[in-house]
């Protein structure tokens, strides 16, 4: 079993676990709030934004990330007003010819729990509202950590401080905890930057519950019911780190002569709506635990966008931190949960850099054959696919 060295400077006699702090307020930070919670665990959550951004964007939430929300206490009704059951998806060239029909709502309801593509923001809200407002804190920027034996203390930039019996870091790629345990992570930059949206948007070419995806050459774009009569897009484009943002009509202009669904929903997208992130992610950490310190999401194992596992991973993880305090005492909870999550966490990196190489292939006859390999399938093999994305397991 792979466990950190420092999980042994927990005290075998410790009392029990009564109490959590969470740096972090996204998808991992408010999952594992209400994990902890169903495991009898009083939990604060601190974030430093002090606001939800307007500009809001989207992710895939697969089938196996959903049955876990549903564990969780998210209402399947809560599910369904977040975003959109994802019934297929169709994966094509820029031009827009078909290569690939995934049955992805069939293949889901056999998993027992539909995918979904979501807003972020709806979610962030389903999951602060299970969690409960009053235990999230808002703009609290955490600044340095610090542990002894019996508990762990961050110190937030307005002087003021939280301990409790544990520290959990899910603030992210940028996280100010996982340099308290796992100090100087390299972070990598994949020369990709994504941008997208979500707006009020129907089309003839977007059907209801329909994702599509566009590939092409050292570029890729896409875009998804999310249910509402709502849309959301996304484009990646090769960027230096730190360079400028491209305006609405520079992406536009980039998706001209594609299929033009994703031109139209760029189009129509307020200008003021369309976010931007630079595509970057983490070299593995030799631990993600100190003592009453541990790390979960990104602050663990970033990954590019470019599998869609990146929120569903960060679920994961919640979910394993919550069974496993649960069932015994600390130090081996934190030794178990490296154990079981490290290898996933890692393996969802490695496979966003293969599927980014994959899906914007530079040279025009390697995606030529690339196409072609997906569009002469056979219909086993595309279900096979359709179900390792849908249950985790790819």
């Amino acid at each position: 079993m792979e466990s950190s060295p420092h999980t042994s400077a927990l005290r075998t006699d410790a009392p029990p676990l009564r109490s959590a702090v969470v740096i972090g307020g996204g998808v991992g930070g408010l999952a594992v709030a209400l994990a902890l919670r169903r495991a009898g665990i009083a939990v604060d959550v601190y974030e430093r934004e002090d606001h939800r951004q307007d500009r809001d964007t989207g992710f895939t939430i697969w089938s196996y990330a959903v049955r876990a929300l549903l564990d969780l206490g998210i209402p399947a009704s809560r599910l369904d007003a977040v975003g959109s059951a994802i019934q297929a998806t169709e994966l094509r060239n820029t031009d827009g010819r078909l290569l690939e029909l995934m049955p992805l709502g069939q293949v889901s309801s056999r998993l027992g729990a539909a995918s979904y593509d979501c807003s972020r923001g709806d979610l962030l809200a389903a999951l602060t509202d299970a969690v409960g407002p009053e235990a999230l804190h808002a703009g609290s920027a955490c600044m340095a950590i610090e542990q002894d034996g019996e508990r762990a203390t961050a110190r937030f930039s307005d002087g003021t401080a939280a301990s409790a019996d544990l520290l959990l870091g899910a603030d992210g790629i940028r996280s100010t905890v996982r340099e308290a345990v796992s100090p100087g992570a390299r972070l990598n930059y994949s020369g990709y930057l994504g941008s997208g949206g979500v707006l009020e948007f129907t089309h003839p070419l977007l059907p209801s519950g329909h994702h599509i995806e566009l590939w092409g050459r050292r570029t890729k774009g896409g875009i998804a019911d999310v249910g509402g009569g709502r849309a959301r897009w996304y484009v990646i484009t090769r960027a230096p780190p730190g360079g400028p943002r491209p305006s609405r009509e520079t992406l536009a202009r980039h998706v001209r002569g594609w299929y033009p669904v994703l031109h139209d929903a760029i189009a129509g997208t307020p200008v003021h709506a369309i976010a931007h992130a630079e595509a970057w992610d983490l070299d593995p950490l030799p631990t993600w635990v100190d003592r009453r310190v541990a790390l979960l999401g990104d602050a663990a194992h970033a990954s590019t966008p470019f599998a869609a596992m990146g929120a569903c991973a960060a679920i994961e993880d919640a979910v394993a931190l919550g069974r496993l305090l649960a069932a015994g005492p600390l130090g081996d909870a934190l030794a178990n949960y490296q154990a079981e999550r490290k290898p996933r966490g890692e393996h969802v990196t490695r496979h966003s850099r293969t599927m980014l190489r994959v899906s914007t292939l530079a040279n025009p006859i390697l995606a030529r054959l690339r196409d072609a390999a997906f569009a002469h399938m056979p219909a086993k093999r595309i279900e096979q696919v359709t179900e390792e994305m849908a249950s985790g397991t790819g």
